[in-house]
């Protein structure tokens, strides 16, 4: 029955749970900022993923060896911008 009850905190508990929030705090950002870049990453290696599958149903081996017997274009055919052939 004899008991005190004290309800001040004293001066190292109080900078203890400052110190506690601002480590909690920083941790929380630590870990949004890893989950953030997580779904980035995840986001960019499927939109990276759809295009080398468009890419893939779109590339056609046969077409491409097909067009070997044709004769060479002559180099004035080949006129580019970057080249001149003089």
């Amino acid at each position: 029955m004899n008991q005190i009850l004290c309800t001040k905190l004293n001066k190292k508990s109080s900078n203890k749970t400052k110190w506690f929030k601002i480590q909690f705090v920083f941790s929380i950002f630590i870990i949004l900022l890893t989950i953030s870049f997580g779904v980035f990453y995840y986001y960019d290696l499927v939109k990276k993923e759809n295009l080398s599958n468009d890419l893939i149903s779109n590339y056609s081996i046969y077409r491409l060896y097909s067009a070997q017997n044709k004769e060479p274009t002559p180099i004035e055919e080949n006129f580019n911008g970057l080249f001149r052939y003089y």
